[in-house]
């Protein structure tokens, strides 16, 4: 199956509740290696704190800022904590060091939180 597919198929496990189905559509979505906003928007509609967190940060990470088409999927807070993690990556790299996890986390912790089982994982 394509994202197309697989993200149909969890969209309806998330609304029926199938979690054995849910979780082999995210394993598949997440092996296809998609765009960093493509992570991002479906950690934003099926609540996918993992999906959420990388997608962020590969964002911040990024060479290029945010383009256009992207702009359509991200809101104002949204936009906010990727202004937030760019700078803290480039700040953290003008010194030689780097940003651990926990960090984002806190920047990313309100969407995240939207995951329960997030913060379980990752606690």
């Amino acid at each position: 199956m394509d994202r197309i597919g697989w993200e149909s198929a969890l969209k309806l496990a998330t609304k029926w509740g199938f979690s054995n189905i849910r979780k082999k559509a995210l394993a598949e979505l997440h092996k296809m290696s998609l765009e960093p906003i493509e992570y991002i928007d479906i950690g934003k509609k099926y609540r996918v704190g993992q999906f959420l967190f990388d997608g962020y940060k590969e964002l911040a990470l990024r060479e290029d800022s945010i383009k256009d088409g992207e702009l359509d999927i991200l809101d104002s807070h949204s936009v906010g904590r990727y202004s937030n993690l760019r700078d803290m990556f480039r700040a953290a790299a003008d010194k030689k060091k780097s940003v651990d996890d926990a960090q984002i986390r806190s920047v990313l912790k309100e969407e995240l939180m939207e995951d329960e089982g997030y913060w379980k994982r990752n606690a």
